[in-house]
């Protein structure tokens, strides 16, 4: 059986991105440098702590988490074409496709999640096809 170093938990946004990038006239909204955008909830993700304290207690493994609500709350503007996009900047990063984890793990907790959740694993998938053939 292989051995198993890491693990990475991700959170997808709790939004759609036509609803981040135009927000309706009723939606509460976040000002950045370059407009507004739709305001996006952010929440403790319990269920990805639980599970990484969990795995820990047994295992002696490393753990990450990346919120993507988090990073769409604290980035000053947003020049992406589509959430895939953004995605796909942020996993081929250094700080996240240098960690390369044996396990990625996807919680998604709301509906508007399930699409950005697909596209996330599509942009996984990506990245570990690149890492494989380094």
């Amino acid at each position: 059986m292989p051995r198993m170093d890491r693990i990475l938990f991700i959170i997808p946004p709790h939004i759609k991105y036509n609803d981040f990038i135009m927000p309706s006239h009723n939606a509460r909204v976040i000002k950045k440098k370059d407009g507004n955008y739709g305001s996006v909830l952010t929440d403790m993700p319990l269920g990805a702590l639980a599970m990484s304290s969990y795995v820990k207690k047994y295992v002696a493994i490393e753990t990450k988490l990346l919120d993507f609500n988090i990073l769409l709350n604290k980035i000053n503007s947003f020049s992406y074409s589509s959430f895939t996009d953004f995605f796909h900047d942020i996993l081929s990063a250094e700080q996240w496709a240098g960690y390369a984890p044996d396990i990625i793990c996807i919680s998604v907790l709301f509906t508007p999640s399930y699409q950005n959740m697909l596209d996330i694993a599509q942009c996984c998938r990506k990245e570990r096809e690149k890492l494989s053939n380094r």
